[in-house]
């Protein structure tokens, strides 16, 4: 089977009748900056999506030294709150022209070393993880080459940037209402007691019922 020819700048430039400069400018939006004539601009833009001309990410990332890719490690994918997490910033992602790029650890700290090797291999520009691990020194020595996020559950004395929501207080909430209803004898069913929002919900459970 023959292999379509990829389509280049430099094809589009010799369809539109100008320099292969003008026709970058204008197919990476930088047309108006440098005063590109309007109808020379329109004139490349027809070309190019005639052609269906899509920008090589390999070059992009050589210009100017960056993957556009971000990582997710997330502990698993079918859980809900990671779910909604997951899309929200893909969402996000795909409007900033940035890839998503998201792994699952499975609750396992050898596989998330094994997941974060593996992006940092593909030059993610930044990682942003739901971590299992107990200590923060692999990260912090990552953070050392590019931007590093922890989300969903802290680890003992991080300097780390995180974002983590209360899961104490509205814990305790729930379960203070609960046993003013019923006050009858009830229990704590949760996850994993080495990870930080069993822990946080735990004291919230324990709040809430003394």
């Amino acid at each position: 089977m023959r292999k379509t020819k990829r389509v280049t700048i430099k094809d589009i430039a010799e369809l539109a009748g100008v320099s292969k400069a003008t026709a970058s400018l204008v197919l990476n939006g930088r047309s108006k900056e440098l005063r590109v004539a309007e109808e020379t601009r329109d004139r490349v833009l027809a070309i190019a999506k005639e052609h269906h001309y899509q920008p090589s990410i390999h070059a992009r990332s050589l210009r100017d030294n960056r993957s556009h890719t971000i990582g997710l490690v997330v502990p698993e994918i079918t859980n809900y709150g990671f779910a909604v997490f997951s899309h929200e910033l893909e969402t996000l992602c795909r409007e900033a022209g940035v890839q998503l790029l998201i792994s699952c650890s499975d609750e396992n700290p050898g596989q998330e070393t094994v997941v974060v090797n593996n992006m940092v291999a593909r030059q993610v520009d930044g990682l942003i993880v739901a971590s299992s691990m107990l200590n923060d020194a692999d990260y912090q020595k990552l953070s050392e080459q590019m931007p590093v996020v922890l989300f969903d559950r802290h680890m003992n004395d991080s300097s780390l940037p995180l974002v983590i929501t209360d899961s104490i207080t509205p814990t305790a909430e729930l379960v203070a209402d609960i046993a003013r209803q019923h006050p009858d004898e009830f229990y704590f069913l949760g996850g994993q007691p080495r990870l930080s929002p069993t822990r946080d919900r735990l004291e919230g459970f324990k709040q809430g019922v003394t």
